[in-house]
């Protein structure tokens, strides 16, 4: 049995806690693609403990921002997916899926914010059904993992299930 501190040390993920770090260092898996329609509406997250907001544009490619606006620190979570990107409902900035600020609609004078103001986005991919998120910085050796779901041809994440006689999930235990 573990102690109270190992255990403390064990499952706690935030961001400044060593297994926060650890985690951080991988792809893990967000939503579903299918939950995230282009144009659609946004889909709140918690991953890791952090609040995120989820969306897909009009292209169809999707982003994962913190759920904070850079701006004026507003929620995200009541912004408007737009034409290639995703605008804020406080102030109406724009943002594409990788944080680049499109435009700024309240601001007669654009050299105020400069235009290098950025959400934090982070890299995303799809594999298998599943938007996967990657925290942490590209690295050699940080790739998309190569487990049966994340490769799979068939891309209907209706069909994402767990053989429990290989999870180690006893017949009986089954809901």
């Amino acid at each position: 049995m573990i102690s109270a501190a190992e255990n403390e040390l064990l499952t706690r993920v935030g961001r400044n806690t060593p297994m926060g770090k650890f985690m951080r260092q991988f792809w893990i898996p967000a939503c579903l693609s299918s939950e995230l329609q282009p144009d659609g509406p946004q889909m709140r997250l918690m991953l890791l403990g952090e609040k995120l907001i989820a969306f897909r544009d009009t292209v169809g490619r999707v982003g994962i921002f913190d759920h904070l606006c850079p701006h004026r620190l507003a929620s995200l979570s009541s912004a408007a997916t737009r034409t290639t990107g995703f605008a804020a409902a406080y102030h109406g900035w724009k943002f594409d899926v990788d944080g680049n600020c499109l435009d700024q609609p309240n601001l007669p004078d654009k050299n105020k914010y400069p235009a290098g103001v950025k959400a934090k986005a982070y890299k995303t991919t799809e594999r298998g059904g599943m938007v996967l998120r990657l925290y942490g910085r590209t690295r050699r050796g940080t790739s998309v993992p190569e487990i049966e779901a994340a490769i799979t041809t068939n891309s209907d994440d209706r069909n994402i299930r767990v053989d429990p006689s290989r999870a180690g999930i006893a017949a009986g235990a089954r809901r």
